[in-house]
This record gives structure tokens, C-alpha cells and sequence, in this order.
């Protein structure tokens, strides 16, 4: 799944709830060398984690740190993290997107370092470099060999990971640029399950192929009334969704109450977002669920009830979301789902100074109730 997401009760209530914080999958998150952070640590992360800031904070970088070590042995995540922010593709000719993972396109290593209910770890990416030869054209005419002239160089030629896992071995793998692409050559056994990630990314439009992959799924497994009913708390006309496929390609129908079934991008933008977030923390086998700006495409007052619907799919699966957003109305809206349950909820502020070092404040519910009152500043 590589379109537009990546395939990424009373005292009981509360009880259960509170158990399904105490195993929260990621529980602290240490970045350091990547891309535009150089160090930032994120720790006490709850059920729901909202970062907001300035542009070029710092918001998209976390998420996609995240998918990283939900995933730290898929050193081919990294070329569809560049893929998605329009980066050049990896190969041996074109070094810019690879070495802008790297801070400041340093040489230095990027690392990750994470505490969650797979035992955490550590994940090290190192840049590898060699002399390379680059060739160049002098002539308007560049087909002709007469204007063609090569120079040896140091060039960035692949990196090397390095996983390790606590409690295991550590496992390498080296990815290498190849002319039109690159190649993984893989190490070692992982010894426990990564916690998984399903990133929906900002720049991209919802894939109806993933979607309607996933609500497949839902109908195989008899689960798809968890996600009608998720649905409705944004569209309250939904009484079906069926997967199939027109043309050869892949179409979720819906039924609204009209004299017919209608495809469900009619519904909007937003309605296909949500329901890819929903089916994608219901279904897919990551457990991290990434979203950048979550509310793209969404009006404020339906926040509230989206927000509700992941609680209440959150008593079938053990999911965790990491999100962005620029809205205030967003927050406030949220603040209203979380009411019932306070502790689910972290917003962390970031802001980067004229020297570009970053801080980071934690606002926990009611810290963050009375920053909204106050006219919290989230852009």
C-alpha cells in the first residue's frame, strides 16, 4: 500500500482503558541528525499525540522518525518517505534525496532511539560514501559524445543500518545506489515484532486501492459494521460500504438512503480520509497510526465524533496515533471527545528559535484546556 498511506464503559471502561495506555506502544521517542532536527526527545506519549507548530518545525520530520522505528528493518520506507515529499528518486546519480535525510546534509549518522511495548530499541543510519565518477555535458547537443566530460568525486554511494533491538542482536543492513535505483542487502533476525506503521502523508491524494483493500478485509473478517459505525459518527447517512471494483479499478460504493448506491468519493475528500484512518488503525498490521494534518479536508465539527469513533475502535485493537495539525478549532473540537477520557490525550508544541534550536512543550488535557481558552497560538 504505497499510494496514499502506507501499508503504517463506567469504572470497567475506564479500567480498560487505562490498561490499554499502560501497554501504549510508543512510549518515548529520542531523534537525532534527522533531517531538520538535530535532537528532540518526546517522552510520556499516550494513546493520541498532537504536534503542532510553525512551518518547518520540525511536525512531518517526527512523524516520519516514527514510521522509521515502527519499521526499522524496511530501509526501503526511506525512498517512500522521499518519494512523498517530492524528492528525487534514490540512485547512484542523483544523491540529494537520500543525503537529505541526514541533518544539514551532514555526514553525521542519524539515531533513533524508542522505549515502547515491542522492547524498544535503537536504529543507527550511517552514510556511506566512495569515489564515484560524475559525467558531465559541455555541448547544447547532449547526445554527443564529444561534449561529454566525467571527474571522480566523493559521492554519497548507499547507507547502513544498524537495529538494535533491547534485549537481541543487532541486525545490519546496507542499502547501495545503484544507476537506476538501489539495492538492500539484509542481515540478521529479528527477534520480536516492530510495532508497524501506517503513515498517511499530507502531500498525497487518499487512495481508493487502499482503502477499499482494507475494507475488503473488514468484510472477510465480519468486522466492516465497527467501521460503518465509525463512519456515521461523520456522516450520519451512511447505512453501507461496499467494496468492489469498475473498470478494473478499485471502487468503494455507499449507501447514503438513496435509490441507489454512490461511489464514496462523492462524498468528499474528508469522508475518503477518514475512512482510510479508520480502516487503516482497524485493520492494517501496523500499530502506529501516522497522519499528517489529520485534519486536511475536514470541517471542526466533525472532529468530535471522528475522535469518538477511534475510542471506541480502540476496544478492538491496540492502535496508537501520532498526528499534526495547524487548526485551532481542531484542538477544541478534540478537547470535547477527550473528556471522558483525559489521559488518552498529549499535544506537544514545537517552535524553532532564530538560532534553530528546537524546544518542545507538553500539554497534557487540562493544561491544554486552559491554553485553548487563553488562544493557543498552534501555526
Amino acid at each position: 500500500m504505497a499510494r496514499g498511506a502506507w501499508l503504517w464503559q463506567g469504572a470497567t471502561r475506564w479500567t480498560t482503558m487505562r490498561l490499554r495506555e499502560a501497554r501504549s506502544m510508543l512510549r518515548s521517542l529520542t531523534i537525532q541528525g534527522f533531517r531538520g532536527i538535530d535532537s528532540l526527545e518526546l517522552s510520556d506519549l499516550g494513546f493520541v499525540n498532537v504536534f503542532v507548530g510553525s512551518n518547518g518545525a520540525g511536525k512531518t520530520t517526527i512523524l516520519e522518525a516514527a514510521s522509521i522505528v515502527g519499521n526499522p528493518l524496511s530501509p526501503g520506507l526511506l525512498a517512500m518517505l522521499n518519494g512523498w515529499r517530492e524528492m528525487p528518486p534514490f540512485d547512484a546519480n542523483s544523491q540529494d534525496g537520500l543525503q537529505s535525510f541526514f541533518h544539514d546534509m551532514s555526514s553525521e549518522p542519524i539515531r533513533l532511539k524508542w522505549d515502547g511495548s515491542d522492547g524498544g530499541g535503537e536504529l543507527i543510519i550511517r552514510p556511506r560514501w566512495g569515489i564515484g565518477i560524475i559525467t558531465t555535458t559541455t555541448s547544447t547537443d547532449s547526445l554527443s559524445p564529444a561534449g561529454a566530460s566525467s571527474s571522480a568525486s566523493e559521492r554519497l554511494q548507499g547507507i547502513d543500518f544498524e537495529y538494535l533491538p533491547n534485549g537481541g542482536s543487532p541486525i545490519t543492513q546496507t542499502m547501495t545506489l545503484i544507476p537506476n535505483g538501489f539495492h538492500v542487502q539484509e542481515g540478521g533476525t529479528a527477534i520480536s515484532r516492530p510495532l508497524g506503521g501506517f503513515y498517511i502523508h499530507a502531500r498525497r491524494a487518499t487512495s481508493m486501492g487502499d482503502t477499499a483493500t482494507l475494507l475488503t478485509m473488514a468484510t472477510e473478517r465480519r468486522t466492516e459494521d465497527r467501521v460503518i459505525q465509525a463512519m456515521r459518527r461523520v456522516d450520519p447517512r451512511v447505512v453501507r460500504l461496499v467494496p468492489g471494483y469498475r473498470q478494473k479499478a478499485p471502487i468503494i460504493l455507499a449507501d447514503i438512503g438513496l435509490r441507489q448506491l454512490i461511489p464514496a468519493n462523492v462524498l468528499g475528500d474528508g469522508f475518503c480520509r477518514v475512512l482510510l484512518m479508520v480502516t487503516g488503525a482497524l485493520l492494517d498490521s501496523g500499530r502506529l497510526l501516522l497522519v499528517d494534518e489529520i485534519d486536511s479536508g475536514l470541517h471542526h465539527s466533525v472532529m468530535k465524533g471522528f475522535w469518538k469513533s477511534l475510542l471506541e475502535l480502540r476496544k478492538f485493537r491496540d492502535f496508537q496515533v501520532l498526528c499534526t495539525t495547524h487548526s485551532e478549532d481542531m484542538l477544541r473540537s478534540t478537547l470535547d471527545a477527550f473528556e471522558d477520557s483525559p489521559d488518552s490525550l498529549r499535544v506537544f508544541r514545537i517552535d524553532r528559535s532564530e538560532s534553530n534550536h528546537l524546544s518542545l512543550q507538553k500539554y497534557g488535557f487540562d493544561m491544554l484546556r486552559d491554553a485553548t481558552v487563553a488562544g493557543m497560538d498552534v501555526r
